[in-house]
């Protein structure tokens, strides 16, 4: 068995395969019987089963003059027949191919080995290509890493540019070295890249983790972080968007661990555990970290742990990561153990829970790209980027529903100086003739409401006067949305009672009460 691919050509029927899967160089003899299967998962072929026409190889690869084959020739090509009268690139759908490319460019390699799966699943290396490593002293190819995988997530930073994993997914301890060529694949779904492929600039890690002191790595500092280079000048967060972070939190929490884990789908899907964390079952002498009962294995390193989990918005906070897996004596589960450091978390748009050896799959609500959290002092902003334009399905509303959970009260900002009313013009201050102050919202909008020309769109009712000497009614309108229409009227009779010290006219304007052009100037 081997892997093979379409390759776009005027015939709509060539795929491009290794030579040593067309020709047996030892007995000099082609195999027969050859098929592809592309898209091939575990017996089932959903594109078809398409038989081999013509086969070549390029000479060089097994002269017959030569006592073994030269691998710096081993590719061939294979034209199928049609199936059903349709061509295979009309059905699969084709790769370009590019001659003569430059060496040391990052490369995916997908192919079906069968030390993962019995090749019964398709599967991938992502890496930049280097020098051949071993192989034949005539053999002047390339070779590609494909033995590192860890899971990752990015960080809410000024830089929008943080992602955060495993300090042992960036450094190795054991020669002292930095893993080379390290890339990120946000929401990285079976072999799909939706948002993008980003290369590190720079890593680092924790000094305690691997001192140069110690013989061994210390668990307890299992965490680093990576800047990302911008992609088509964008940021990592202003596409991926990022989760909060929280420091300190209290242990034993309800807690997800996401990841892409090997044992799972290959690795090729994101997979979670959903459990209460607990003290420590195992692991190294001296780790004070904390665990979580799940049997995710190599591959999930790096992923984030996140407590206050909100499905319906799919946003939380995360409080560290995984850091390795062990199986406490006398107990048939394993337990993902992290550092006590905090980080992260990418939203992905499907979660995994493991339970009773069974998979539960429910979709979760994805913010649009860009969007993000920041903890201010008393409160939160949630920034959400507005949806690209796009033609209509007849079956959408045309429209996203982004849920948000009221955050719990807190505490005023004890340093926060309320806006004094005295402080208004003359003619705003009887507007608030029964208060000293302005409330905590109105404090924060007094400056654009007041003192600035800027468009304001605030969802609370307020009043947006001018501090002039005089009222120009012709320079401006204030117009108050209702939510509710069981409220309108009482809203027209507080803003009259309010306004009318201004001879400012308040009046309602919806489907059964119109207004014309005559009475919305004078209002």
């Amino acid at each position: 068995m081997c892997s093979a691919s379409v390759v776009t050509a005027p015939s709509k029927s060539l795929v491009v395969t290794a030579a040593h899967c067309l020709f047996d160089d030892s007995t000099r003899t082609w195999y027969t019987n050859w098929i592809f299967v592309p898209v091939y998962d575990e017996g089932a072929a959903p594109l078809g089963r398409w038989v081999g026409r013509y086969g070549t190889i390029l000479n060089a690869y097994a002269p017959s003059s030569a006592s073994s084959k030269n691998y710096n020739y081993d590719v061939g090509f294979v034209v199928v027949s049609p199936v059903n009268a349709r061509k295979i690139a009309q059905v699969t759908g084709s790769q370009g191919i590019k001659f003569n490319a430059p060496r040391n460019q990052m490369t995916f390699s997908f192919g079906y080995p069968g030390k993962i799966a019995d090749g019964e699943i398709m599967s991938a290396c992502i890496s930049k290509t280097m020098a051949n490593r071993c192989g034949a002293p005539s053999y002047v190819g390339q070779a590609l890493r494909c033995d590192m995988l860890c899971s990752a997530s990015v960080v809410t930073a000024p830089s929008k540019s943080l992602v955060a994993t495993a300090a042992h997914c960036l450094f190795d301890d054991s020669t002292r070295t930095w893993h080379t060529n390290w890339i990120f694949v946000p929401a990285y779904n079976k072999r799909a890249a939706p948002l993008g492929i980003w290369p590190a600039r720079y890593v680092t890690i924790l000094n305690a983790y691997a001192p140069s002191s110690a013989s061994s790595k210390n668990s307890n500092y299992d965490v680093g972080f990576v800047v990302v280079s911008p992609v088509n000048t964008r940021k990592i967060a202003q596409v991926t968007g990022s989760q909060g972070i929280k420091f300190n939190a209290p242990r034993n929490q309800l807690t997800y661990s996401a990841g892409y884990p090997g044992n799972i789908a290959n690795g090729e899907t994101m997979s979670s555990c959903t459990f209460q964390t607990t003290a420590p079952r195992c692991g190294p002498s001296g780790y004070v970290g904390q665990a979580l009962r799940c049997s995710m294995t190599q591959g999930c390193s790096g992923g984030p742990w996140i407590v206050d989990f909100i499905g319906a918005t799919g946003l939380g906070y995360i409080n560290s990561v995984n850091s390795f897996i062990c199986i406490p004596p006398s107990v048939n589960n394993d337990f993902t153990h992290t550092s006590k450091i905090l980080q992260s978390y990418s939203i992905d748009a499907f979660f995994v829970i493991k339970k009773y050896n069974h998979f539960i799959v429910r979709k979760i609500c994805r913010l649009s790209n860009g969007s993000y959290r920041l903890q201010k002092k008393g409160y939160e902003e949630v920034h959400l980027c507005a949806l690209k334009p796009s033609a209509l399905d007849p079956e959408e509303k045309g429209y996203e529903e982004v849920h948000l959970c009221a955050l719990k009260p807190s505490a005023l900002d004890p340093e926060e100086v309320l806006y004094p009313i005295s402080n208004l013009s003359k003619y705003a201050q009887p507007v608030f003739d029964d208060y000293k102050v302005l409330n905590h919202i109105q404090t924060h909008i007094v400056n654009v409401s007041l003192k600035s020309n800027e468009n304001m769109f605030l969802c609370a009712s307020t009043v947006n006067m001018l501090s002039y000497d005089k009222i120009n009614v012709n320079k401006f309108k204030m117009i108050y949305t209702s939510l509710m229409r069981s409220l309108v009227q009482d809203v027209v009779d507080k803003f009259t009672k309010r306004l009318h010290l201004f001879s400012l006219k308040t009046t309602e304007l919806n489907d059964d009460h119109q207004l014309s052009r005559e009475q919305i100037n004078e209002t």
